[in-house]
């Protein structure tokens, strides 16, 4: 077999699994709206015992223009933006609940999770320069298998988590490019995300997901023997 005929039989079988790993993702997002196309919401565990009923309440208080910091819901009186389930800060959770129905809303915000991750670990393994099948298909894993579907009724957990690939992306861009211009941009998006970690309200994973980016960092500065980006990083974090 020539070097043609191998590089055409199996570059056809890669472009069938891209479109077969492509489909399964579609297909997996689509079975997750299901509540949203017939205007319901997920009530599993925490959802109906505490985020769907924070939410409502959060609604209510940006309706009526009134203070969602205390509710005198909970134990005769209680200060919910301290308990920090609701991420009532985040600029995304202020749109969906201030222009939007509940349901509908409170479905977006858990379902928008899984594209932005699909989309960030595409980006980092892309950025590895691996073959696109592999990919997507880690994109897909990262996304809608195991730990980020099973954990789906911890809202604000797997939307934190949903940000680390993002920001191990920038870190290497930080870390490894010599362009101002692409470090620039790349700190400016580790301090963003990471705000948008802090504000969507799980500390104990915004601390884990450092760990990740310092422990990455760490390698890229050892491997590649520059470590003055390292403080541009460290610069942005703090930020």
């Amino acid at each position: 077999m020539t070097r043609s005929e191998i590089k055409k039989k199996f570059g056809d079988t890669a472009s069938l699994w891209n479109a077969l790993i492509l489909f399964g993702s579609v297909l997996m997002m689509a079975s997750l709206c299901a509540p949203l196309l017939s205007n319901s919401v997920y009530i599993e565990d925490e959802l109906s015992a505490l985020h769907l009923p924070n939410r409502f309440f959060y609604a209510q208080c940006l309706e009526r223009h009134e203070s969602f910091l205390w509710t005198p819901y909970y134990y005769c009186g209680y200060y919910v933006f301290g308990e920090g389930q609701g991420g009532f800060f985040h600029p995304l959770h202020w749109l969906l609940y201030k222009t939007l129905p509940l349901a509908t809303a409170f479905d977006l915000e858990i379902l928008s999770t899984y594209p932005f991750a699909f989309l960030g670990m595409f980006l980092l393994l892309r950025r590895w320069r691996l073959p696109l099948s592999a990919v997507l298909f880690g994109a897909m894993t990262f996304s809608f298998a195991g730990w980020m579907i099973s954990t789906y009724n911890w809202i604000n957990v797997i939307r934190v988590m949903a940000h680390t690939p993002w920001l191990i992306f920038c870190v290497d861009v930080v870390l490894r490019d010599t362009d101002r211009r692409r470090v620039t941009l790349a700190s400016l998006g580790v301090t963003l995300l990471t705000a948008s970690q802090i504000l969507t309200g799980y500390p104990g994973l915004v601390y884990l997901s450092g760990i990740m980016e310092g422990l990455y960092a760490l390698l890229i500065c050892r491997q590649t023997h520059r470590w003055r980006p390292l403080a541009i990083l460290l610069a942005a974090k703090v930020l």
